[in-house]
């Protein structure tokens, strides 16, 4: 989902509909205080803006929806050194490479 896109009743309503029919929601050019954050529990990947994200908001946004039920990736970075995170969660955010998939 563009981050042009207002999270209303109606853009989730229909991201719940299109994940009951096996597609995989992603939030593109996530960033700090993100106005789609009502949207992130329907999020399968969370894109984050690195040009619009400072290194310790992106350890913030790691902490608070890494792990094993959302994936994160990381936008707008050429180079992998521009972010490092200490330990187990340095593996948490991978290149960018896709928008959405649909499961099979």
């Amino acid at each position: 989902m563009l981050e042009s896109i207002e999270p209303d009743d109606l853009v989730i309503a229909a991201c719940e509909r299109l994940k009951i029919a096996g597609y995989s929601i992603a939030l593109d050019d996530y960033v700090a205080n993100d106005p789609r954050e009502s949207m992130v529990p329907l999020a399968d990947i969370i894109k984050v803006d690195f040009e619009r994200t400072t290194p310790k908001e992106r350890v913030q946004l790691v902490k608070k929806y890494g792990g094993l039920r959302c994936r994160m990736l990381r936008r707008k970075s050429k180079r992998w050194s521009n972010f490092r995170l200490p330990g187990p969660r340095a593996s948490c955010i991978s290149r960018a490479t896709t928008s959405a998939v649909r499961r099979s």
